[in-house]
C-alpha cells in the first residue's frame, strides 16, 4: 500500500467508514490491518502524531491493543522536545561507537519501551557485530613465534685465534728449549763434512779419522 494512502486511511478510521469489519475478526491482526500498521510505523519521514493517536485508537476498537500501544509510543516521541530529542540521538551515537555489547543491548530495549524501534534495532545488530568479533578473535589461532635469531657468526674459538704461521717464542724448560734452539739454522748445519754425511766418530793419532760405530751393529773383535 502506497504511503501517501496511510493519512487518508487514517481520516477515514477515525470516522469508521474506512474499517467496516464484522464482528468475527475482532481481535485478528488480518493482512489489510498488518499492512496498515507497518507502513505507518515504517512512513519517513514520520506521520504527524495525532494522526498516529487516531490510528491507535482504531486498533484499540478492533481488540488489538498491542499495536495500539506501539503507536501511541511512536506518537509520544514525535512529541517530544528538540532538546530530549538531540540528547538521545547523542546517547545512541555514543554507544554506537563503544564496544561494550551488553550496554548496546541495554539502550536497545529502552528504546523499544519507548517505540523507537528503528532505533532498537540498529543497536540490537551492532551489540551482535560486537559479539562475533569477539568470539572470532578467541578462536582464532595464536600468531606463530618468531624466529630464531641466528648468531653463529658471532662466535670465535680463542684457540685458533692466533694464525698457525705465528712463530712460538721464548724457551721452555727441559728438552723443550732445546728444540727451540735448535730450529736455528746455525744449529741445523753441519760442522764438518764427516757430521755432514753422518759419520762423525773420533780421529785416531795418525790423523785418520775412525768411523763411528752405528749404533746396534755389533762391536768388532780387537786384533791382537
Amino acid at each position: 500500500m502506497p504511503l501517501p494512502l496511510i493519512p487518508i486511511l487514517i481520516i477515514g478510521l477515525a470516522g469508521g467508514a474506512a474499517w467496516k469489519v464484522s464482528t468475527n475478526k475482532k481481535g485478528i491482526m488480518t493482512n489489510d490491518r498488518r499492512k496498515i500498521y507497518q507502513a505507518a510505523m515504517s512512513s519517513n519521514p514520520p506521520l504527524p502524531a495525532d494522526q498516529y493517536l487516531t490510528l491507535a485508537a482504531a486498533y484499540d476498537n478492533e481488540g488489538l491493543p498491542t499495536y495500539g500501544d506501539a503507536l501511541r509510543k511512536r506518537a509520544a516521541l514525535l512529541n517530544l522536545s528538540p532538546e530530549v530529542k538531540a540528547t538521545r540521538k547523542a546517547a545512541i551515537q555514543k554507544i554506537l561507537g563503544s564496544a561494550d555489547s551488553t550496554v548496546a543491548r541495554v539502550a536497545a530495549n529502552i528504546c523499544e519501551n519507548d517505540g523507537a524501534y528503528g532505533s532498537a534495532k540498529t543497536l540490537r545488530d551492532y551489540a551482535d557485530a560486537l559479539d562475533q568479533a569477539a568470539l572470532q578473535a578467541m578462536v582464532a589461532p595464536p600468531p606463530p613465534p618468531p624466529a630464531p635469531v641466528d648468531t653463529s657468526h658471532n662466535d670465535t674459538i680463542s684457540s685458533t685465534s692466533a694464525p698457525l704461521s705465528t712463530p712460538i717464542s721464548g724457551t721452555v724448560s727441559g728438552g723443550v728449549g732445546l728444540a727451540t734452539q735448535a730450529s736455528s739454522p746455525e744449529s741445523s748445519t753441519p760442522s764438518t763434512p764427516q757430521d755432514s754425511a753422518g759419520l762423525g766418530g773420533t780421529a785416531a793419532p795418525d790423523g785418520t779419522a775412525t768411523p763411528a760405530t752405528p749404533v746396534g751393529a755389533p762391536v768388532p773383535a780387537a786384533v791382537s
